[in-house]
């Protein structure tokens, strides 16, 4: 018949000291594999042994005294001793969890919002004060209010298309343009520096889903009769207000 551990109850583990002599006094069974633990400065945790599923043995750590009560630890091991029952085990479970949570953190960190600040202060050093004043302005109105808190990975082609296109519809072809090639330069330095793992402006095709601006000749006269009318009437105003004639056309100087 196993043996079955004392229950234990925190004034015995407030009280007790590490015991240099025999060591065993310094691992008290709490039963089912969890184990309160003494350490030589007398600092205390608790500790799960167990089997895992392909029969070796392990042990976690479940948290340090008395942070982590008698009723947490138990709770603890209980739950561990759960997963076990459905094949799970507890290390691995607790590394996965660890590794979501430190992913979740990077993702905080490695936002459009901070890319920007880190690419501006980079490049500053660099280029003219008129264009890092020309480029940023674009940034701050077009870019960072859309896609500014996105994780940079999360951030999608067309996400970024969509906020070149708002430039567009206000009839800025031109700066639209500018604005995707600034973009363009922060997903070079993004990829890199080690922040992103695709540039994803390379996935935009500025000749096909760009706008393309309509060259307008200035307004001009091509009919000669109403050529020759403005010509006279030029002529007249010139010589009615009595300007000096001496850089025009002899033709113009003996009309007046």
């Amino acid at each position: 018949m196993p043996k079955i551990a004392k229950p234990l109850v925190d004034t015995t583990l407030r009280n007790i000291k590490y015991d240099p002599v025999t060591k065993s006094k310094n691992m008290l069974s709490a039963g089912k594999g969890l184990v309160f633990i003494i350490n030589k400065d007398n600092t205390k945790w608790w500790r799960f042994d167990y089997v895992r599923p392909n029969g070796r043995r392990n042990s976690i750590s479940l948290g340090k005294y008395p942070l982590i009560t008698i009723a947490k630890a138990n709770a603890l091991r209980d739950e561990a001793r759960a997963k076990l029952a459905q094949g799970i085990d507890p290390s691995i479970v607790r590394k996965e969890t660890k590794q979501a949570k430190q992913k979740e953190l990077e993702k905080s960190e490695n936002t459009l919002n901070n890319l920007i600040d880190e690419y501006l202060q980079v490049v500053r050093g660099g280029i003219t004060e008129g264009y890092f004043k020309k480029m940023t302005r674009r940034i701050e109105l077009d870019i960072r209010p859309y896609l500014g808190n996105k994780p940079i990975d999360e951030i999608t082609h067309f996400e970024l298309l969509a906020c070149i296109k708002r430039i567009e519809d206000r009839g800025a072809i031109e700066l639209a343009k500018r604005t995707l090639n600034y973009c363009e330069a922060i997903w070079r330095y993004a990829v890199s520096s080690g922040k992103a793992l695709n540039n994803i402006t390379a996935n935009i095709d500025k000749k096909t889903v760009l706008k393309k601006r309509v060259k307008q000749n200035f307004p001009h006269i091509t009919d000669e009769k109403e050529l020759g009318v403005l010509l006279n009437a030029y002529t007249a105003t010139i010589c009615q207000d009595n300007f000096d004639l001496s850089t025009l056309y002899e033709t113009q100087n003996k009309n007046c």
